[in-house]
């Protein structure tokens, strides 16, 4: 069992780093982290920051959608 880095994301995802310490055991695939060699990162993992931006451009395109539709209603109530 080699103990690793692990960074821990505010969205509560993590990814391992570095190795820290090595076990005997060639080609060991074992990975564990000790609490002290664990970071918490204030930012979101790079899926959960895609998806946020993903999000956010959807949202704007809805909201000129709907301005846009406000000021349709306003034209034809104004021509009536």
């Amino acid at each position: 069992m080699c103990y690793h880095k692990r960074y821990i994301f505010s969205c509560a995802h993590y990814t391992w780093g570095v190795e820290v310490l090595a076990c005997d055991v060639p080609d060991c695939y074992t990975m564990y982290s000790h609490p002290l060699s664990a970071r918490k990162l204030q930012m979101l993992c790079r899926t959960c920051e895609g998806k946020v931006q993903k999000t956010k451009n959807a949202s704007q395109v809805l909201k000129e959608q709907i301005s846009k539709l406000h000021a349709d209603l306003d034209r034809l109530d104004r021509e009536q």
